[in-house]
């Protein structure tokens, strides 16, 4: 009886979820009927169609023409490039292959969510709904791209799949650079098995894999006529770049600025809009050492507190997610930079922390700050699009960043282990 009861709640729990994976192919489908009919191919679209006409054109990323991403960035801007012939026609494949690409991150969130033992079906519901927030940046950016790549990764390694994982995560740094914050805390996991006789050699393949690349793409670059200089300056470009509106401190330069603490402005920049005050200047030269010593000590809690302990795979899988997500978090949080469209880099994470947690009571504060973010998105679009609502939007994105950074304290927390767990309660 027990075996026929237990048939039939996975026979509906995976109906519920082909369900769930059928509303989500609609609903994306419908983001992308929107956009394409009711949004102007602006933003980083006419950019990445430049691009690709130059290389069409016959001249070389980096060589002839300056381009802003890492190599294989440009592998998502031609794909769509070969298959237009004006802007327009650009913007409806580059939008048709972003939604696609987002519909794969819905399907990977519902693997990742079985393989932890959690709800597939809440965890991928909750990611939907944040996810279809962010239709604008999702097919005008390449960012979905890069946040599959760390989906993806996650779930090779969580199956054991460690080179495979290490190699997805090299190419999504090839993308954008974030997915390279990853790379350590895998190859900590690996380390913390210490019943696995081969967790020296899984850490040290990772780490000639990733060696091996970074020598192979600045070959390829220096074989290009690159100097030395030039291909540090592709790769580190964005640390040289004042302090963006959304940024934890560019959003409160801005607010003592509204204050009438000192005189700010307000400036276009790189497609987006950065805060001009004196306050900002005098740091923003040294910011990035900020953020590379708040991503050192976090490393050092991972280590530290959890994973210098070994641990069993089950804790081993729950702390690589957690760690990862901590990893991700501290860098939004204490960059220059934290674009609207950076915010798919770590929803795709979240979900699984918040799944993760044992506590009814803080397993549901978790998803109403995961939930937050709906009411974040609407004053700060706002004021960009019609210039109107700055107090309100600075306030949202306030909000955000608190929210946050709250989330990030609760990973390392649960990482350091500082709190007393209460038992194990399901929805």
């Amino acid at each position: 009886m027990n075996d026929t009861v237990r048939r039939l709640e996975e026979a509906f729990s995976s109906t519920g979820e082909r369900k769930l994976l059928t509303v989500s192919a609609v609903a994306l489908a419908a983001v992308y009927v929107f956009c394409i009919v009711f949004l102007d191919p602006s933003d980083d679209v006419p950019v990445f169609y430049r691009d690709w006409l130059a290389l069409e054109g016959g001249r070389l990323p980096y060589v002839d023409f300056s381009f802003g991403n890492p190599p294989l960035s440009f592998l998502f801007i031609a794909i769509p490039g070969i298959l237009s012939w004006d802007l327009y026609s650009y913007y409806c494949f580059q939008a048709a292959e972003m939604t696609v690409l987002a519909w794969l991150s819905v399907y990977m969130v519902m693997k990742i969510s079985g393989r932890l033992g959690l709800n597939r079906f809440r965890v991928t519901a909750m990611y939907l709904l944040l996810l279809l927030m962010y239709s604008e940046e999702l097919v005008k950016k390449l960012d979905m791209a890069v946040a599959l790549s760390v989906l993806l990764a996650v779930y090779l390694f969580l199956q054991r799949r460690f080179p495979s994982a290490y190699l997805v995560l090299i190419l999504g740094t090839m993308i954008k650079l974030y997915p390279a914050v990853l790379i350590p805390v895998f190859m900590m996991a690996n380390l913390s098995e210490r019943s696995a006789p081969a967790r020296l050699r899984n850490a040290l393949n990772g780490l000639l894999l990733v060696l091996g690349t970074v020598a192979a793409v600045f070959a390829a670059m220096a074989v290009l006529g690159l100097s030395a200089d030039r291909i540090m300056d592709i790769f580190t470009q964005q640390s040289g770049r004042s302090f963006q509106i959304e940024s934890v401190v560019g959003n409160l330069l801005q607010i003592f600025g509204m204050l009438g603490l000192y005189a700010y402005e307000i400036v276009g920049n790189n497609h987006t809009y950065i805060v001009e005050c004196a306050p900002g200047d005098a740091i923003s030269g040294v910011w990035v050492i900020v953020t590379a010593v708040s991503y050192l000590i976090l490393l050092y809690v991972i280590w530290h507190f959890r994973f210098d302990k070994g641990t069993e795979a089950e804790e081993r899988d729950a702390m690589t997610v957690r760690a990862s997500a901590a990893a991700v978090l501290v860098i939004l949080l204490t960059f220059m930079v934290f674009s609207t469209q950076y915010m798919l880099w770590i929803i795709t994470l979240l979900p699984f922390v918040i799944g993760l947690e044992k506590d009814l009571r803080t397993r549901r504060t978790l998803w109403v700050i995961y939930l937050i973010q709906f009411a974040v998105l609407l004053p700060l679009m706002v004021w960009l699009l019609f210039g109107t609502g700055e107090a309100f939007a600075a306030a949202s994105v306030l909000i955000r960043n608190v929210s946050l950074f709250l989330v990030l304290l609760y990973c390392v927390g649960a990482i350091a282990d500082c709190r007393t767990r209460s038992r194990s309660v399901s929805i």
